[in-house]
């Protein structure tokens, strides 16, 4: 037997290996191959240890062959030397029938490289003259090729998976966010209207304070003005001058109240119509949108006049109020009612004193006589 024959005897025996090791066995047989794989591992990696590796790395192939389980082993390295071993045989004999198979094998099997594989079993097809074996390797491709595709159709299954799942994660992702930026702007319009709602009762608590206290000085003025008229005397004099600037310092901080309490008011009536009309926009949660009243009849169901305006009622008409009764008024809050602020006024000439404890002062009168003691005042 030639050399020739013996490498075609050699190749159909590791294609019809290949393809027995493809087909269900029994467990029995199944549990056999495995042990002899695995003493054909061990002898192999027992032959790297004494340097012999293309002994080895072809005990290693044989031990792939026999059960295909072993790859799950660590290989040591013995599939790297078992490609160099038929590359550099490919190298010397490009057209060597074994070596292309055996590459063939080692890109299906080993490193499940279907395309490659395949351009190594159809030069094996063009060159090999057995027609056993063109048929077998045949076999093989169109077998690599049908896993090919599935492979393929199975990765793309799971791009398309990942994608879908990426999508769900950045929408949820998008969703938290929203949410938690809508959570964020309702408590911070919380606060806010808290804080605006307690500025508000506190200005209308201190507001009226404030008027009480700037009445108060501005009596304690014109008491002073009096006696300043009256006795001409320094420290009234003095104390007028104080009571100025008291006063003016007290209505410049009643009106920063003033403007403060309506800022706080207008801000929570706007806070308000928002959250009213945003309640009013929000979708009906029965199914169905609100029924919109014809353009010709009020909501209660009296019809408009041709002219656009709503029907007057005339006093002896049904349902008119009586005379007396100007209608349904709401008397506004004392917190509501416009404040009106008090001026102080200055006289430009004395005006006739009408405290018990001082003597009423006529055109034209002096000053007390020296050595007279001035009247004392309780307000100093």
């Amino acid at each position: 037997m030639n050399v020739r024959s013996r490498c075609f005897l050699m190749l159909a025996v590791c294609v019809g290996l290949l393809f027995l090791s493809a087909l269900p066995v029994p467990a029995q047989d199944e549990d056999e191959s495995l042990q002899d794989a695995r003493l054909l591992f061990k002898s192999a990696l027992d032959l790297k240890k004494q340097g012999k590796l293309t002994e080895a790395a072809q005990t290693y192939e044989k031990a792939v062959r026999k059960n295909r389980a072993i790859l799950g082993e660590d290989d040591e390295g013995l599939i790297a030397e078992l490609q160099k071993v038929y590359e550099s045989r490919l190298a010397s004999a490009p057209d060597d029938i074994k070596s292309l198979e055996g590459m063939g094998f080692l890109h299906a099997v080993c490193h499940s490289d279907f395309p490659k594989a395949l351009t190594y079993y159809e030069k094996v097809i063009q060159l090999s003259p057995d027609e056993g074996v063109r048929e077998r390797t045949t076999f093989l491709v169109e077998r690599l090729r049908a896993m090919g595709d599935q492979a393929s159709k199975v990765q793309e299954d799971m791009a398309t998976n990942q994608r879908d799942e990426r999508l769900k994660e950045w929408a949820e992702m998008e969703k938290q966010d929203a949410l938690a930026a809508q959570t964020a702007q309702e408590q911070k319009e919380a606060a806010t209207i808290g804080a605006l709602g307690k500025t508000k009762e506190d200005l209308e608590a201190r507001i009226p304070q404030m008027e009480d206290e700037l009445k108060a000085l501005d009596e304690e003025y014109k008491k002073a003005n009096r006696l300043w008229y009256t006795l001409k005397d320094d420290r009234y004099d003095r104390k007028r001058d104080r009571l100025e600037k008291e006063i003016e310092q007290k209505k410049q901080a009643l009106e920063e109240a003033k403007d403060k309490l309506e800022d706080a008011t207008s801000k929570l009536d706007a806070y308000d119509a928002a959250q009213e009309k945003k309640n009013t926009t929000k979708p009906a949660t029965g199914g169905g949108s609100p029924a919109t009243p014809d353009a010709g009849t009020p909501p209660d169901g009296q019809p408009v006049p041709p002219d656009g305006n709503p029907p007057t009622i005339a006093p002896g008409d049904p349902g008119a109020p009586p005379p007396d009764q100007p209608g349904d008024q709401t008397p506004l809050s004392p917190a509501d009612q416009p404040l009106t602020p008090i001026q102080p006024t200055l006289p430009d000439a004395p005006a006739p004193d009408t405290d018990p404890a001082l003597p009423p002062l006529d055109e034209g009168s002096a000053p007390p006589a020296d050595g007279a003691a001035p009247p004392s005042d309780a307000g100093e």
